[in-house]
């Protein structure tokens, strides 16, 4: 912003930045309606249920419950499991979208829940099947999940959550 005050041929000039942040909030989340919906994966049955109930005008108050609820260290500025979820969507949503919002396909889910993976296996199609596979595997939580786009558009679909440990 610019602002000029001028008095008795007196001119006075001062340039003032500023950026929209909000005390408590990730700087991913552009729309907290989206965000709460985004918090699908989240979220407990109470929790659901709480929001299905609750009004309009009290949603924002009830999302910043929910995450300082979550807040690994609830002394500091901002809270850091909230920024690295939605900095989660974000990326799941500039690598993984497709016929709907990155966030709300399978590898954005299991992207979301648990990072990137440690490895990830990737199969071309053969004679025998036109099906991509790809496997992310996750060793240290011992998590491998299996994804296969049928259709050849890059649309990967959870196929099996329950190798070697699953969900």
């Amino acid at each position: 912003f610019r602002i000029e005050l001028k008095q008795n041929k007196k001119v006075n000039e001062i340039i003032v930045s500023f950026s929209k942040f909000k005390s408590g909030i990730s700087s991913y989340i552009y729309d907290v309606e989206l965000a709460i919906e985004q918090m699908k994966y989240i979220l407990n049955e109470d929790e659901i249920n709480s929001l299905k109930n609750i009004k309009q005008n009290k949603k924002e108050e009830f999302f910043y419950t929910l995450w300082e609820n979550r807040d690994p260290s609830p002394k500091t500025e901002y809270n850091e499991l909230m920024e690295e979820y939605f900095k989660r969507i974000e990326y799941a949503n500039e690598h993984f979208s497709g016929w709907e919002p990155g966030w709300e396909t399978d590898q954005g889910m299991i992207y979301i829940l648990f990072g990137p993976p440690e490895e990830i296996q990737r199969t071309n199609p053969s004679s025998q099947s036109s099906s991509t596979y790809q496997i992310w595997n996750y060793f240290t939580i011992s998590k491998r999940f299996v994804f296969v786009d049928q259709s050849g558009f890059g649309d990967f679909k959870l196929e099996s959550p329950y190798i070697d440990a699953g969900i």
